[in-house]
């Protein structure tokens, strides 16, 4: 039982016991109060207790009291000033954010977009680029490292990227695979949050799709549905039409030779049907254009909202030269190029360009 709960139990008992015993002499000290006859012979009987017990169990409920008003004087369990604490470990070093360790959070993110990749396999040949950014955070020596959850941040950030380049030594099941790749971002987000002095959980949104798409198979995959069912309808009369116009001229060739009674009939038709896949193809051709500058358009509506994330390499590029995220409001100025390559190119023939486009989802 708890101390104070025995205090007040002993101090209520001791004191209505020394209640009991002195009322009726109080009554009977003052006349004017008539006592019921029952309650009169039950207090008489309780007046014939000693008096040294009396006072007795009035001295107890004393103490008591005193031992209950004394502890709700004293100050509750309370925390330390934070003067005088005794920081946890991981806070016990600041952290030092600097320009270098910005520097640092975008070498681990090229590290972790390596890592994350679906090619990605150990060993790399040398000269690889993500060979030096490895190195580079590992044996780092910045300040920030003597914080100690920073640090085991970093190791196990570099562990997860070795365990997915060995994957195939280790013998990894896909639905393991899978949970190690988001372990890698989850340990790089935060440990690049912790690197620009902005702590985070989760990983950049960089990270956070579904998968990295050539900018082609991103419009077939992510555009609107609408505009690729209209895309697709023009692709079959551009291709019928081609067929037909090829059919037609092969007529044409064997009509030519032919001694066929019905041979200049059957020319003119040929003819005229040739003429109009000719013109048929021709019109599928501009409306099949136009359709992949609407998908195009639709696609930089969806990068410039968010709803799509994009990442390339700055032109022109260089051996070893990093990919970089597009930011969202440069795509008010880019757009998908429309040959087959993967291109991010300047509306109006500006020199802004970017190279190896990839395109994804956020999930």
């Amino acid at each position: 039982m708890h101390p104070k709960w025995g205090a007040v139990i002993g101090a209520v008992v001791t004191i209505s016991l020394f209640v009991l015993t002195n009322a009726k002499r109080a009554a009977d000290t003052v006349s004017i109060i008539h006592l019921p006859h029952d309650l009169g012979e039950f207090l008489t009987a309780m007046s014939g207790t000693p008096a040294l017990v009396s006072y007795g169990a009035l001295s107890i409920g004393i103490i008591c009291l005193a031992y209950l008003i004394a502890s709700s004087w004293k100050p509750g369990k309370q925390e330390q000033p934070k003067e005088i604490a005794e920081p946890a470990e991981s806070e016990a070093v600041k952290v030092h954010v600097d320009a270098d360790s910005v520097r640092l959070a975008g070498v681990a993110h090229a590290v972790m977009e390596r890592a994350g990749s679906y090619n990605f396999k150990l060993p790399l040949p040398d000269g690889d680029p993500y060979l030096k950014h490895h190195d580079e955070i590992k044996n780092s020596t910045h300040p920030i490292w003597t914080n100690k959850a920073i640090n085991q941040l970093r190791r196990d950030f570099l562990q997860r990227t070795y365990i997915i380049g060995s994957r195939d030594e280790v013998g990894y099941s896909l639905p393991e695979l899978r949970e190690i790749r988001a372990e890698l971002h989850d340990f790089g987000g935060r440990l690049i949050g912790e690197l620009k002095g902005a702590p985070q959980d989760a990983a950049p949104a960089i990270s956070e799709v579904v998968a990295w798409k050539r900018p082609l198979d991103a419009i077939e995959t992510f555009a609107d549905k609408a505009l690729i069912a209209i895309k697709n309808e023009w692709d079959k009369k551009f291709s019928d039409t081609h067929e037909e116009r090829h059919q037609s001229e092969n007529a044409i060739f064997v009509l030519s030779n032919s001694t066929d009674p019905e041979k200049d009939k059957k020319l003119e038709h040929q003819q005229r049907r040739k003429s109009v896949a000719v013109m048929g193809h021709k019109f599928a051709a501009e409306e099949l254009q136009r359709a992949w500058t609407d998908l195009r358009a639709d696609i930089g509506k969806r990068l410039e909202a968010g709803e799509l994330v994009a990442k390339g390499i700055p032109a022109p590029y260089a051996a070893g030269k990093d990919e970089i995220e597009i930011s969202a409001h440069e795509w008010r100025l880019l757009e998908i190029s429309p040959t087959e390559k993967a291109e991010a190119i300047e509306r109006g023939g500006g020199g802004a360009k970017y190279v190896g486009v990839v395109i994804g989802k956020r999930v």
